[in-house]
């Protein structure tokens, strides 16, 4: 299992920029109430922008948001490494970059990087992030609220703003590759499963999560579900002190996201599927919600016969060679083998 953590120079990083707007962290409670004040602000304004401009605004982004975005974006980069995804783009294109949460990973996956973003408060920002975190300068980096035509191999990242679009932008079109990140709610996790429909029929193909391009199994054949990773991290002691004066926890994270391209997976997912559900303890059995087709499947483990060693969501697995296969259910005689997938030649 992956656990992941910030960065060294992270805290740093947003200490310097907290102590910028008037905060710190010795004041967690503070920084709780800005917190707060920006989700209650998000709850009774969904279709306003971002109030950049207050700075208790900037400073929850700065020590709650960003942090925990960025995690998330780790974990689906490590899925998109996984699969090859991530290789050396031309450009990178990054719309509603915010604090640049979304795209901080990518250092050394683009030769050019155009942050499209409508606040000059939070580009300010988020280039004092870059110039700290980063290892390098890369002369072709811009920032702007128009995006420029996409050339070449173009990886456009859509980080938290698709829920203020009522579609993609016409110019990603043009764009070779979408890394497409959503809160993982019920609504925003099938809207992204609508969009992962659309984009097939503009010539891409599903890299990750999906392990197939066929029709998604969560959208068409059940209400309820909705496809969404789950990301284990160390939460670092000035974090703590802020939850601990929130209503809500972050043990661990939670993200929907489609990572899809024009270019063909070049990744033998035949004998993999991908575990999208955590495991569900029953009588007798245990059960795991797989994605490999459009049938909507568990793993399910007798007790009688096998004992289930606990295997994370998100995690892909070969697929196993002997199985007894029920309605719904394929019965495990052996424990499942976490797969590294092999690139074809």
């Amino acid at each position: 299992m992956s656990v992941f953590e910030l960065p060294e120079n992270f805290e740093k990083t947003i200490e310097n920029l907290l102590q910028e707007v008037g905060f710190t962290f010795s004041q967690p409670k503070r920084l709780a109430e800005a917190v707060l004040k920006v989700s209650d602000f998000y709850i009774q304004n969904p279709s306003e922008q971002t109030p950049w401009k207050e700075k208790w605004c900037q400073a929850a982004q700065l020590s709650y948001f960003l942090p925990l975005n960025f995690l998330r974006a780790q974990r689906v980069f490590e899925q998109g490494q996984q699969v090859g995804f991530f290789q050396k783009f031309d450009e990178l294109i990054d719309f509603g970059s915010g604090l640049g949460a979304g795209s901080l990973a990518l250092e050394k996956n683009a030769s050019g990087f155009h942050f499209i973003e409508s606040s000059s408060t939070a580009m300010n920002l988020h280039q004092k992030i870059v110039q700290s975190l980063w290892s390098r300068e890369i002369p072709r980096t811009s920032w702007g609220t128009a995006a420029p035509k996409p050339h070449g191999k173009t990886l456009a990242i859509f980080s938290y703003s698709l829920t203020e679009l009522s579609a993609l932008p016409l110019w990603t079109e043009n764009c070779d590759s979408l890394m497409v990140m959503e809160p993982a709610t019920h609504q925003d996790g099938r809207n992204l499963l609508e969009l992962r429909e659309k984009l097939f029929k503009r010539g891409f193909m599903a890299w990750a999560p999906c392990t197939h391009q066929e029709a998604c199994p969560l959208l068409h054949m059940s209400k309820t579900d909705w496809c969404h990773d789950r990301v284990h991290w160390e939460m670092p002691d000035w974090f703590q002190q802020i939850e601990n004066h929130l209503p809500i926890k972050n043990s661990t994270l939670t993200v929907s996201y489609l990572l899809m391209s024009k270019r063909k997976p070049h990744v033998d997912f035949t004998t993999a599927a991908r575990l999208t559900g955590d495991q569900l303890d029953e009588k007798g059995k245990s059960r795991q919600l797989v994605c490999r087709g459009p049938q909507r499947e568990f793993f399910a483990w007798l007790h009688r016969h096998l004992k289930p060693t606990e295997t994370p969501r998100g995690t892909l697995v070969s697929w196993p060679k002997e199985t007894e296969i029920k309605p719904s259910e394929i019965r495990l005689t052996q424990n499942l083998e976490i797969l590294s997938p092999l690139l074809k030649d």
